[in-house]
C-alpha cells in the first residue's frame, strides 16, 4: 500500500502497529515519525509512540507523548486501553498515572483502571493519592471487602495505624471469618502498642486458620515481646514443623528458650543458624550472652564482636560487650563499648544502668540525675528492643 501510496497515513500508522506487536520499536518510530504532522499528533499515534519509546526505555520522551496524548480533546479510553496492562515496571509508573488520570477525569475509568492508578501512585510514593482513589473504590463497592484490605495496607505504608484499623474494623463486619482481617488487625495493634488486643486478635486469626503457619508465628512474637516467652515456645515449634529448616522460625524458639532459662536447647538453635546472613547478629548476641554467663568471657566477646560487625546499629550488643570487658579487666574498653550503646540508644535501660554503676564507682556527682532518669525510663522499651532484631520482626505488607 505504501509503496503505491506513500502518503497514505493510515497504511503509515497501521505498518507502525505491526512493527510494535513485532516488538521493532525502532522500526514502529520510524513510521510514526513520516506520518504528516496532524496524524502524528492525533491520540492514538502519541499512545503508540509512547508505547515504543517505553520499551526502549526512554521514559521521559514517553511521558511527554503520553501528556499530548491526554490532552487531546480527541482522547478517548480505547486509545490506551490495549497498552495499560503492558505498562507494569515501577518506571511506567508516571505513564499509568497520566493515563488513568485521564479517564477519570472524563468518567471512563474502570475499577480494574482505578485499581491500576492505585498501584502507579504506590510506586511513585503518592500514597495519599493511592488512598483517595481506594476510598472512592470502597464507596462505590461497599460490600467489596478488598478495597477495605487494600485501604489498611496503604494507611499501614503510611503509619496511620489508626486510620487502618478502622478500615479493617469495616472489612471484619463484612467478613468476620476471614482470618486474615483478624491477623492483619492484631498487626496494626502492635504498632499501636496495644499487645492484649493484638493477642486476642491473632489467637483468632490462628482459630479459624489454624493451619496457616504465619499466622502463629506472629502470634508467638507478639507473646514473645510482650508477655513472656513460655506460650510462644509452642507458636514457634508448631511453625517450624511447617517450615522446619527455616531460620527465622529457629531463631525465635531459640530466644524463647533463652527467656525461659532454658540454655542448652537455646543455644543448639542459635548455633543452626549462626551462618544465615538475616539471623547472624541476633545468633550471635545470644551466643555471647550465654557464654558471658558460663564466664568463658573470650568467647563472649568474639561472639559479641561478631554480633555488632553484623548489625553496627544494635545498641544491646555493645552493651553486653561493655560488661564482658569490665569482667576481662579492660575498663576503658567497656567504657567505649558503653559510649557507643548511649550513642545509639541514649534512653537504653540496660546502657544507662551500667553508666549508673561506673558514676557510683566514680563517686561522680552525675549519679544522681541518672538514678531519678533510670527510674524514669520505661524498662519494658528496653526488654522489647532486644527481641527486635530482624530475625523476629513481622510485618503484615
Amino acid at each position: 500500500m505504501l509503496r503505491l501510496l506513500p502518503a497514505d497515513g493510515e497504511a503509515r500508522f497501521s505498518l507502525a502497529g505491526l512493527y510494535e506487536r513485532e516488538k521493532k520499536y525502532r522500526d514502529s518510530i520510524h513510521e510514526l515519525e513520516r506520518l504528516p504532522a496532524d496524524e502524528i499528533a492525533r491520540p492514538q499515534a502519541q499512545v503508540l509512540l509512547c508505547a515504543d519509546l517505553a520499551a526502549l526505555g526512554r521514559f521521559e520522551d514517553a511521558q511527554q507523548a503520553a501528556r499530548r496524548a491526554v490532552n487531546s480533546t480527541e482522547f478517548a479510553a480505547a486509545d490506551v486501553r490495549w497498552l495499560l496492562p503492558r505498562l507494569a515496571s515501577p518506571e511506567a509508573a508516571p505513564l499509568v498515572a497520566s493515563f488513568v488520570e485521564a479517564l477519570v477525569r472524563r468518567g471512563e475509568a474502570s475499577m480494574e483502571e482505578r485499581r491500576r492508578l492505585v498501584s502507579a501512585y504506590e510506586s511513585l510514593g503518592h500514597w495519599k493519592d493511592a488512598r483517595a482513589v481506594l476510598e472512592a473504590l470502597a464507596i462505590d463497592e461497599p460490600r467489596n471487602p478488598d478495597h477495605l484490605f487494600e485501604l489498611a495496607r496503604v494507611a499501614y505504608r503510611q503509619r496511620d495505624f489508626e486510620s487502618g484499623l478502622g478500615y479493617l474494623g469495616h472489612a471484619r463486619d463484612l467478613v468476620p471469618q476471614d482470618a486474615r482481617v483478624h491477623f492483619l488487625f492484631g498487626m496494626m495493634l502492635v504498632d499501636l502498642n496495644l499487645p492484649f488486643e493484638a493477642r486476642r486478635s491473632l489467637e483468632k486469626a490462628v482459630e479459624l486458620a489454624p493451619d496457616n503457619p504465619d499466622y502463629r508465628f506472629a502470634l508467638g512474637s507478639v507473646i514473645l515481646r510482650f508477655q513472656g516467652p513460655s506460650a510462644a515456645i509452642e507458636c514457634f515449634q508448631k511453625y517450624l514443623l511447617a517450615h522446619p529448616g527455616d531460620a527465622r522460625g529457629r531463631f525465635a524458639l531459640g530466644v524463647a528458650f533463652f527467656q525461659t532459662s532454658d540454655f542448652e536447647a537455646a543455644a543448639k538453635l542459635m548455633r543452626d543458624v549462626l551462618a544465615e546472613p538475616a539471623t547472624q547478629a541476633g545468633a550471635a548476641y545470644y551466643l555471647g550472652r550465654m557464654a558471658h554467663l558460663d564466664q568463658q568471657l573470650d568467647d563472649a566477646a568474639s561472639l559479641l564482636e561478631r554480633s555488632i560487625r553484623a548489625f553496627p546499629s544494635f545498641a544491646q550488643a555493645y552493651t553486653e560487650l561493655a560488661r564482658v570487658r569490665l569482667d576481662q579487666g579492660r575498663e576503658t574498653d567497656a567504657r567505649a563499648a558503653l559510649a557507643r550503646a548511649l550513642k545509639l540508644e541514649p534512653d537504653d535501660f540496660q546502657a544507662n544502668s551500667l553508666l549508673l554503676m561506673f558514676y557510683r564507682r566514680a563517686h561522680d556527682p552525675r549519679a544522681t540525675a541518672l538514678a531519678v532518669r533510670l527510674r524514669q525510663l520505661d524498662e519494658r522499651r528496653s526488654k522489647e528492643s532486644e527481641l527486635m532484631l530482624r530475625g523476629i520482626e513481622v510485618k503484615p505488607y
